[in-house]
């Protein structure tokens, strides 16, 4: 089902071109960010701090402990802990899962508060476009 398969040997991650694509064009827009990798998979950062990931058919968002706690509670169907490992759930990170990358346009708003966040509050929505 997902055609790229990255790892280091140890633990090997797969995500879907599409959602990575999806994200790279958000990268054009937002001053600063740039993607790398992080786990095998696609990561993004913005003044050198991780806001995202993309793992599989979802992107993973890094928020405050009680939003990502208010996200999965209202909606548990496309909301859910990341965990990169097995098991393992990073608390300020949320995974967003949508049926096709397109459908991350309704999610600019979480990405633009994972970028605040990070940034501490002064990023105020520097998108230039997307």
């Amino acid at each position: 089902m997902f055609p790229i398969l990255e790892g280091n040997g140890m633990s090997e991650l797969r995500y879907d071109p599409a959602y990575k694509a999806r994200m790279n064009e958000l990268q054009f827009a937002v001053p600063g960010m740039k993607g790398e990798k992080a786990f095998g998979c696609p990561a993004y950062k913005v003044n050198d701090k991780f806001f995202a990931f993309v793992r599989r058919q979802e992107v993973a968002l890094k928020l405050p402990i009680m939003r990502v706690a208010q996200f999965i509670a209202k909606n548990p169907d496309v909301m859910v802990a990341f965990q990169p490992g097995r098991g393992i759930a990073w608390k300020q990170w949320v995974s967003i899962r949508r049926h096709n990358a397109s459908g991350y346009e309704q999610d600019l708003p979480l990405i633009d508060e994972a970028i605040e966040f990070v940034l501490g509050n002064a990023y105020a929505s520097g998108r230039t476009q997307f």
